[in-house]
């Protein structure tokens, strides 16, 4: 995708959906025009990366059942994925009534980094992130090993401490430093 398609994406994010991205002690996804009756209250989550293992820092406001999302970003790396995830969740929220109180990230800067390109974020719901679970589970088959990454223990992440997940990102840039 060329720059200017990928800017003219950005303004789409920006001016359809009220999306942007906020770089600060983690990186903020900031929606607004989630709640048809407020479109200006903005719906955020802070994520951090550290030791590659996503953490959500914030949420604005508070959702259930992030803990598995989270669970499930790290076991993926599917990004695009948890960020559409969280804006249903927030538009689930709005349906009922919750409404985002101030935003408790700190930290962050009011300067933009690079959004997701166009084909990463939409309104539709992948409903629970249990069926990704479950195809992968059926099929008995590591995700990452058709990337080439060793195999994960099998051992349960609630019993062998923190899932970790490799982000390619981070694995291209260890490549490069190599060379």
């Amino acid at each position: 995708m060329g720059k200017k398609n990928l800017d003219e994406a950005i303004m789409w994010y920006n001016k359809f959906l009220g999306f942007r991205v906020v770089a600060g002690e983690g990186v903020k996804f900031v929606f607004s025009k989630v709640d048809m009756q407020s479109p200006d209250d903005e719906y955020s989550f802070c994520i951090k990366v550290n030791k590659d293992e996503y953490s959500l820092i914030q949420c604005t406001p508070l959702l259930k059942d992030t803990e598995e999302l989270v669970k499930d970003l790290n076991c993926t790396n599917d990004l695009f994925k948890f960020v559409r995830i969280m804006r249903a969740r927030f538009q689930a929220a709005a349906i009922k009534g919750v409404h985002p109180a101030t935003s408790l990230c700190t930290n962050t800067s009011s300067t933009p980094i690079s959004s997701p390109p166009a084909a990463s974020v939409d309104t539709t719901s992948e409903g629970t992130t249990n069926q990704s679970h479950s195809r992968s589970r059926s099929k008995n088959q590591d995700p990452r090993a058709k990337r080439g990454a060793p195999p994960r223990s099998t051992a349960s992440p609630l019993t062998s401490g923190s899932v970790t997940r490799r982000s390619p990102r981070f694995a291209a840039a260890d490549a490069g430093n190599r060379h």
